[in-house]
């Protein structure tokens, strides 16, 4: 099927890729990658089809391929390089003439093989677990890599392990890895619109109303932040490199925040009971709250301005009560309680 995407908007998004994947990309060319992403849908689009064509292309080996398009895959992998190097240089030129070699000999390579086949291995080192808590409830499991994990209470997480890849998707809550390094197999956890990719290191990872937090404790992780398309791949939108002792946390909405410094303590708060929260929603605090809580604490629905209100507060998970005392002196709320709820209203006063 033709497409209808003009080739100068190919060879765009294909420089856009170029550049967000060199690990060197300028705060202004983050800024000015996500308003050229946001212009259209064509862009969207474009920017879509160039992520999956180099998706597909990393995932091929090299017994997947002829001579011949090794050394095509060769150049390719080599233009990355090369555009940091010469950023003046015509790189739309090269940016169609990856897309040419890539879909033309490359991937056409490998899908008039046999699929079936290829399927029918990769499903032999494929590994699929889901972990699960309930509501007050931390378990902790040794994973079958070797890594260990601590899920947090009312926490679910599915770990897909395959020959080349790990990969952890955190459904709700909170997490601790301790990851066993594998330089062929990197580690990722992914929450929504946030991933975050490691060899081997120990981080945390939670997400709750729609705010993903990542906190490191040794080693260093690679934060992203991604629009997710129906049907399609991830668009890497943002990056940021996160080293011990820092944290960070992303919104669908504003992306990654700045990092900022986070002591062992505070790593581990969560841990023993102790949650603490600085610059942090209210709905994201009450989400955390339901996950130790007997009774299910709810937002009535004309609180939509109460629930991005900025909080910094610590309480200990089994003081639930003395939270929701505490709720309309930090905010302008109510708070009425029923036999079987929580119910937080917007206040009269």
């Amino acid at each position: 099927m033709k497409s209808n995407i003009p080739q100068h908007v190919h060879d765009k998004a294909m420089e856009w890729f170029l550049i967000m994947d060199s690990n060197e990309e300028t705060a202004q060319e983050r800024d000015d990658f996500k308003r050229w992403h946001a212009e259209s849908d064509v862009h969207k689009e474009a920017y879509s089809q160039a992520v999956t064509l180099l998706s597909a292309f990393g995932t091929l080996s090299n017994g997947d391929l002829t001579t011949e398009n090794r050394s095509k895959l060769s150049f390719v992998a080599s233009s990355k390089k090369w555009y940091r190097k010469n950023v003046n240089a015509t790189l739309a030129m090269a940016a169609s003439l990856m897309i040419a070699i890539v879909t033309t000999f490359v991937i056409s390579d490998y899908l008039n093989d046999d699929n079936s086949a290829k399927s029918s291995d990769l499903a032999k080192f494929q590994e699929t677990s889901v972990y699960e808590t309930k509501v007050g409830q931390k378990l902790s499991f040794a994973l079958a890599d070797g890594s260990n994990l601590l899920l947090g209470p009312d926490s679910k997480l599915t770990l897909q392990l395959t020959e080349t890849s790990r990969v952890a998707n955190l459904s709700k809550g909170i997490a601790r890895f301790d990851v066993v390094k594998d330089n062929n197999r990197p580690f990722t956890v992914k929450a929504d619109f946030f991933s975050a990719v490691v060899l081997g290191t120990t981080f945390t990872v939670s997400f709750n109303a729609n705010t993903a937090r990542l906190s490191v404790l040794e080693g260093e992780v690679r934060a992203e932040f991604n629009h997710l398309v129906e049907g399609g791949a991830p668009l890497l939108l943002e990056k940021a490199s996160v080293t011990a002792g820092s944290s960070l946390s992303a919104t669908n909405e504003s992306g990654l925040s700045p990092k900022r410094s986070i002591s062992t303590s505070d790593f581990i708060a969560w841990e023993s009971g102790r949650l603490t929260y600085i610059d942090a929603t209210l709905e994201e605090v009450i989400a955390d709250a339901n996950r130790y809580s007997d009774k299910p604490i709810r937002f009535s629905s004309n609180t939509q301005d109460e629930k991005v209100k900025k909080v910094t507060l610590s309480f200990d998970s089994d003081e639930i009560d003395k939270l929701v005392e505490l709720l309309p002196r930090i905010a302008p709320v109510d708070v009425k309680e029923s036999e079987d709820k929580i119910h937080i209203l917007k206040s009269n006063s």
